[in-house]
């Protein structure tokens, strides 16, 4: 049987190795404002749609499971939607941000406007979007101001169908900005408020038919390197829920590493 000493030693040693191993991973989501976090993987999908970070779970109407960039995406065909009914906490008038994956089935176009997130004029980002400044109808966020004024920024690079985009917009109070890909494509000034309205918030809707993943919502204006760092991550590690132990979501993607 081994002596104290040997025991002691055996210990030290092991904890030694333990702490000599170093795991470098992506560094996760931006957390901070995070209001809601929606994966849409299979797991989070049933009668509802799971809000893994926050309280807005939402109900499901339509919409079919498929591959997404993160593990799974649903997909809606032009009448799905997810629906969030309406209340104070989704009220947001001075800042926000919308984060996601999206690919539709078709080239955004002019002749409609459609929706894959949107609680009315309050805050919505539009894939196909009739015109608003000439003939630019990539896809757009938009919010309404008080007194009216509907403030538009759209994406200036064309887009091609049945491929996949990181698509960010934020409002920080003074400035409506548009990401694709991690990196800022336009930028519009206006100082304001939004205006409010009793709309219920919803993910796909009417008209739009494409595939939607990793849909982050925050209260607050995302600065240009925390849209990056989102675009870069697609392992989604160690989301934390406030009163909740950290949980990975998603899986290790190729890129993550880990040292020994």
């Amino acid at each position: 049987m081994p002596d104290r000493k040997t025991l002691t030693m055996f210990f030290v040693l092991t904890t030694v190795v333990m702490f000599s191993c170093t795991f470098t991973v992506r560094a996760g989501i931006v957390q901070k404002g995070l209001i809601s976090y929606w994966t849409l993987d299979a797991d989070t999908v049933d009668k509802t749609v799971k809000d893994v970070f926050g309280e807005n779970d939402a109900k499901i109407e339509g919409g079919e499971i498929v591959e997404g960039v993160v593990r799974e995406a649903l997909y809606f065909n032009a009448n799905d939607m997810l629906t969030i009914e309406p209340h104070e906490g989704l009220d947001l008038v001075k800042e926000f941000s919308i984060d996601t994956w999206v690919k539709g089935d078709t080239e955004p176009g002019v002749d409609i406007t459609t929706q894959w997130f949107a609680k009315g004029n309050n805050y919505q980002l539009n894939w196909d979007h009739a015109p608003v400044e000439g003939k630019d109808a990539n896809p757009s966020v938009a919010t309404q101001m008080t007194g009216g004024w509907l403030i538009v920024a759209n994406i200036k690079d064309p887009l091609e169908a049945e491929t996949w985009y990181h698509i960010a917009g934020t409002w920080s109070g003074k400035s409506l900005k548009i990401y694709l890909n991690g990196q800022l494509s336009k930028a519009k000034n206006w100082s304001g408020s939004c205006t409010l309205n009793q709309e219920p918030l919803t993910i796909g809707g009417p008209g739009f038919k494409g595939a939607v993943d990793e849909v982050k919502f925050y209260n607050r204006a995302l600065t240009d390197e925390e849209v990056m760092r989102n675009f870069q991550d697609k392992s989604q590690l160690a989301v934390t829920r406030a009163g909740k132990l950290p949980v990975v979501w998603g899986e290790i993607k190729e890129g993550a590493e880990i040292k020994f």
